[in-house]
């Protein structure tokens, strides 16, 4: 009888460990899918900053004003063309700031670690 309770507890304590083990496992992975969620949100974020740059140029230009474009040939592709550029460059810009800021605190842990000697200034 000893040694079926015994054994009982043995597998009862193996199944404990496998359980927490897989709860870990669950959580990590859970973690990770929420942080790919969050970058996915913000990279849509700095699309949506992209084309409200480029709704602002048509709404300013859709108004019933006159600003003696009108009657230049090339003024819709030259006006549409910039809209679109300055709205590519506010998302590659803020894009690429994204991608240098999340390699940072490792850059810093890294310099830190083995460049500490560099990083303080001379005393005068």
């Amino acid at each position: 009888f000893a040694h079926s309770a015994s054994e009982l507890d043995n597998k009862i304590v193996s199944m404990q460990s496998r359980i927490r083990t897989t709860e870990e496992f669950l959580k990590i992975h859970y973690d990770s899918q929420r942080n790919r969620l969050m970058r996915i949100n913000l990279v849509v974020g700095f699309a949506t900053l992209a084309t409200s740059i480029c709704a602002f140029g048509a709404s300013i230009f859709g108004m019933n004003l006159t600003n003696h474009l009108e009657d230049h040939p090339y003024a819709f592709v030259i006006v549409t063309g910039s809209f679109f550029v300055i709205g590519g460059c506010a998302f590659f810009s803020s894009y690429m700031y994204y991608q240098t800021t999340k390699r940072l605190p490792m850059v810093m842990k890294f310099v830190k670690k083995y460049n500490s000697n560099r990083l303080v200034p001379p005393k005068i």
